[in-house]
């Protein structure tokens, strides 16, 4: 009897599974799982509304002696950082802010040439004659690639009450006064500086100028309530303030960094050579560093 070999196979069990069925399954467990997660807020999707930039708001106050974000653009070209330093000659603050400046940006190049030291006006009180340095003109150091522009604008003179050029200001229009006024309690010191600002100034470092100096109150600086920083004195002008913009933003700075008449026991020549053992000095230069 022959084998009948047809007979005697068996029959291989056809596949009756689907694969695109699996796949479904797959697919409709992880958006599952996503929801859950979704739901219960430990996963979030990114939304315009959330975002730091539509987010930030400006301060509407002078926070007197300390840094405050005022804008999240940057206006300095890319790659670089915008530093402006506006003061007058003879400004105590300003005397004793450029040590601060100088012994920052000196960490990144030599920029004896575009100083010289001085005084402040002895014509302050107890904040005359504070040791300081004019910066002569803009100049630029690299910082680790970053390039940062620096920029001094002068709005007064020595003695405040007249031009960088000495012609004093005459309160009831053009002109010059004869004689130094003994006070100026009104807006021309305030309106001359602004003039000399947006003269020299990008148009929307000026206007951060104008809000913080003449606008929005200065708050811990010591005067009336609601009173500007323009209005701390009894001869009404603009005060020192430095303003910084770059890739993280716009900061500014009015107001001293420490006490100015810390610095009377000292003369400059030995601050230039000096200034890191100076404490007030120390501290204040890495207060600055991070925001240029």
């Amino acid at each position: 009897m022959g084998n009948n070999n047809s007979n005697n196979k068996k029959e291989t069990p056809k596949n009756t599974k689907n694969p695109v069925a699996g796949i479904m399954v797959v697919i409709v467990g992880a958006v599952l799982v996503v929801a859950v997660l979704f739901s219960s807020g430990i996963i979030s999707f990114p939304s315009s509304s959330s975002t730091p930039q539509n987010n930030f708001s400006a301060p509407n106050y002078d926070p007197w002696g300390s840094f405050a974000k005022v804008s999240t653009s940057d206006y300095a070209p890319s790659g670089s950082t915008n530093v402006y330093f506006i003061s007058w000659t003879g400004c105590p603050i300003g005397a004793a802010d450029s040590w601060v400046i100088y012994g920052a940006l000196s960490q990144y190049a030599n920029i004896n040439s575009h100083i010289y030291t001085h005084h402040s006006d002895p014509n302050e009180g107890s904040y005359a004659c504070i040791p300081g340095l004019i910066f002569k003109n803009s100049f630029s150091v690299d910082k680790y690639g970053t390039t940062i522009n620096f920029d001094p604008v002068y709005m007064y003179n020595w003695t405040l009450f007249g031009e960088e050029g000495n012609n004093y200001l005459n309160p009831n229009g053009t002109g010059v006064l004869i004689e130094k006024p003994g006070s100026l309690r009104d807006m021309t010191m305030v309106n001359y500086g602004l003039s000399v600002a947006q003269s020299n100034l990008p148009a929307p470092i000026f206007n951060i100028l104008k809000n913080y100096e003449t606008v929005y109150p200065a708050t811990g600086a010591g005067g009336a309530p609601g009173a500007v920083s323009a209005e701390l004195t009894s001869v009404y002008h603009l005060t020192t303030i430095m303003i910084i913009t770059g890739q993280n933003g716009t900061y500014i700075f009015n107001g001293p960094f420490f006490n100015p008449p810390s610095l009377d026991q000292y003369e400059p020549i030995y601050i230039a050579n000096n200034f890191p053992q100076i404490t007030e000095i120390h501290n204040s230069i890495e207060e600055l560093i991070p925001y240029l």
